[in-house]
């Protein structure tokens, strides 16, 4: 009898800590190279432009975006050194995005679709992402570097422990080309983020619940 209280109360716990995960789309987008881009982050980062359906938690691993060709499609740098240089070898700076989520959540993952027009070699490679609350300081930074490039077709995702913010920044260190190899500039397709519910008092209930009938047991 115990065994099977243990059990079911095991499962009702992880059931409410793991339901309710939602695909957040940021409510706007501050681009550090605003002036200069290419491609806007406002007009085409956080708008679903490109993607092959509606994206939500359920499916958004199969969601493929299309070739970033069009300002619509994507957010990319302008050329510092137009003519074919070296993004970061010529000295703009790293690229950093804002994100507003326009409320605060529990993150768990960044999700990015990439950068490819006529191939890869400018999408965002290196990544440094960290986290804001009410306009606080940014912190609890996660370094990320991909060694294959998304481009087109469907997403990667970044998983992280969960951290509460309502203000995401994002700053890009290196693209597919790499320092000194030719990459004349910096983009990216689409971006969104996982969130999770915080635990329940419920599921907390349900946790201490556990803990005390694993004692009784032993």
């Amino acid at each position: 009898m115990k065994h099977t209280t243990l059990g079911a109360l095991a499962t009702l716990t992880l059931a409410s800590l793991s339901h309710g995960a939602v695909l957040i789309t940021p409510i706007s987008v501050v681009s550090g190279t605003d002036a200069t881009d290419t491609y806007k982050a406002t007009v085409g980062l956080i708008d679903n432009a490109g993607l092959s359906g509606s994206a939500d938690f359920t499916n958004y691993t199969t969601i493929t975006h299309s070739n970033t060709s069009n300002d619509s499609l994507g957010w990319v740098t302008a050329d510092p050194a137009p003519g074919g240089g070296d993004y970061f070898a010529d000295g703009p700076g790293n690229p950093v995005l804002t994100f507003d989520l326009g409320g605060e959540y529990t993150l768990t993952d960044f999700v990015y679709w990439g950068y490819s027009n006529g191939g890869t070699g400018n999408e965002a490679k290196d990544f440094t992402i960290e986290f804001s609350v009410g306009g606080g300081a940014y912190g609890n930074a996660v370094n990320f570097s991909q060694t294959t490039a998304v481009g087109a077709g469907t997403p990667e995702t970044v998983n992280f422990s969960a951290i509460n913010a309502d203000s995401v920044r994002i700053t890009i260190t290196d693209n597919y080309f790499g320092v000194g190899s030719g990459g004349d500039r910096v983009g990216l397709g689409e971006v969104k983020f996982v969130s999770v519910p915080e635990p329940s008092s419920t599921a907390l209930l349900g946790l201490a619940g556990l803990g005390l009938l694993m004692r009784r047991r032993k």
